[in-house]
């Protein structure tokens, strides 16, 4: 017989058995998002840029009238993606020194507050990262630029081979030492970070820090990416429309890559019959929101309780299951 939604849903709510079965084919994506390292004390995008712009404006380098103004941009609860980038723009455009390279003065102040809160990490996200470290994963993008995870961006001149590693069968990537070396994810001591090579390569898909061109944050940084790295788009689609991603604190709120997602929605389908085009591991979902991204997005969401977003364990519960399932000691 066939399911209806709300039969496909009730067994979204933990791992599905169509999720387990692609690790074990060995493919599924990591889509990690700033969500992933919240409870690391990173701020969450906006709080990033009201920071940021506070600094600036405290040390005369934004004008009041441009600070009230991002920070009227900024006044809502959950600023749109557009929101986002005109506030980072501006504070860019108002930093920036003609004769320094794109964004070094923006990415200058993002240092001074990705930074972890504590040393050691905090139990739960230690625990995080052995997880994600451990997870069978055939690639891992995240949109991060803090640094627990590191890997090359579309701007580095091994990008393709990346691209390549995740999206053929070329060659074991374990022999792929040009790759492997700088694909790391951190654990701690009270000491600082530590670095352990990734099982898979990773792609920071919106630059890291000691790149400031790579990083996209600001209008101008989504055109370089998407303009200077043209192969970029053709990456994402090909990953987004081959393999199965299963996104890990990410907010769906970047409209471009919700974009290049409808996209693949309508090119692969979506029936009541057809498995999920990817799963998300995402926080207080109802069953109405969960209902409606399965059945329009394709996109299973794994939901978890956080009492009042004070309880973030329920996220690890999840990675913890997929190991079990998958035969994995971590």
């Amino acid at each position: 017989t066939q399911s209806t939604w709300g039969e496909r849903l009730s067994i979204a709510m933990t791992v599905p058995q169509h999720l387990i079965n692609e690790f074990q084919r060995g493919n599924v994506i990591a889509f990690v998002g700033a969500g992933f390292s919240a409870t690391a004390g990173f701020p969450m995008w906006k709080d990033l840029l009201l920071n940021i712009a506070t600094e600036a404006h405290h040390d005369k380098v934004l004008n009041s009238d441009i600070f009230e103004t991002i920070q009227r941009v900024l006044s809502s609860a959950t600023p749109s993606a557009h929101e986002l980038d005109q506030a980072a723009q501006m504070i860019d455009d108002e930093t920036h020194d003609p004769n320094s390279p794109h964004q070094s003065e923006l990415v200058a102040y993002i240092r001074k507050f990705l930074v972890p809160q504590q040393l050691p990490l905090s139990p739960i996200m230690e625990r995080r990262l052995a997880l994600l470290r451990a997870l069978p994963f055939k690639g891992i993008l995240t949109t991060n630029f803090n640094p627990l995870i590191k890997g090359p961006t579309p701007f580095d001149p091994i990008a393709p081979d990346v691209y390549r590693a995740i999206l053929r069968q070329d060659k074991a990537y374990q022999e792929l030492s040009h790759i492997n070396e700088k694909c790391l994810i951190a654990s701690s001591t009270p000491e600082g970070l530590m670095y352990h090579q990734a099982q898979c390569p990773v792609m920071q898909v919106h630059g890291n820090l000691m790149n400031p061109e790579s990083v996209v944050l600001t209008r101008e940084g989504y055109r370089r990416l998407l303009y200077k790295c043209p192969n970029y788009s053709t990456f994402v689609k090909s990953c987004l429309s081959t393999r199965t991603a299963l996104y890990m604190g990410f907010s769906f709120s970047d409209a471009y890559i919700n974009e290049l997602r409808s996209e693949i929605v309508s090119l692969v389908g979506n029936s009541e019959n057809d498995p999920p085009v990817s799963f998300a591991i995402i926080n207080d979902m109802s069953t109405t929101q969960s209902q409606f991204f399965l059945k329009h997005e394709g996109t299973h969401f794994l939901t978890f309780d956080t009492n009042g977003r004070k309880d973030w364990f329920g996220f690890n519960a999840i990675l913890e299951e997929l190991c079990e399932r998958l035969g994995i000691k971590v």
